[in-house]
């Protein structure tokens, strides 16, 4: 009853637990190498984030999963979870030809990256599939941003 108390509730446990697990994703983001080519450091990125979300399934499944209950996260946590998404928008735009609408493709590119790993993590979650086939996040990535099969 002491964490309820010192974190304001419930709510404020969720909180803490939804923040705690978008701050993991983004230090193990931060780690990947700016200086790797860049469709390498997407994979990469794609990589430390089925990472995080196997390692830390209870806090995956708060952040992009379901809610507990009528748990909403505040809007300041809201937007340091979608802060995320910014270092995979980079790397995809560094990957991709560059053309007129480079910047808004990288948006696009990154967010259909996101939804792969995503639906990825929780069928591996389920253990639907074998979720260590690193080779299949690899060719995906490689696919959405348009490289040649290999």
């Amino acid at each position: 009853m002491q964490v309820y108390s010192r974190l304001g509730g419930k709510d404020g446990l969720l909180q803490a637990l939804f923040d705690e697990g978008f701050e993991a994703l983004s230090s193990a983001q931060q780690a990947v190498p700016e200086t790797l080519p860049a469709a390498e450091r997407v994979r990469r990125l794609c990589h430390e984030y089925l990472r995080v979300a196997a390692e830390r399934p209870h806090h995956y499944a708060l952040m992009l999963g379901a809610h507990s209950g009528d748990f909403k996260p505040p809007q300041a946590s809201r937007t340091r979870a979608l802060a995320t998404l910014a270092h995979l928008v980079d790397a995809v735009h560094r990957a991709l030809p560059p053309t007129q609408d480079r910047e808004q493709r990288a948006g696009e590119v990154a967010h259909q990256i996101l939804a792969f790993c995503h639906g990825w993590a929780m069928l591996s979650a389920t253990g639907l599939i074998d979720g260590s086939r690193a080779v299949v996040i690899d060719r995906a990535v490689a696919a959405l941003l348009g490289e040649a099969p290999s």
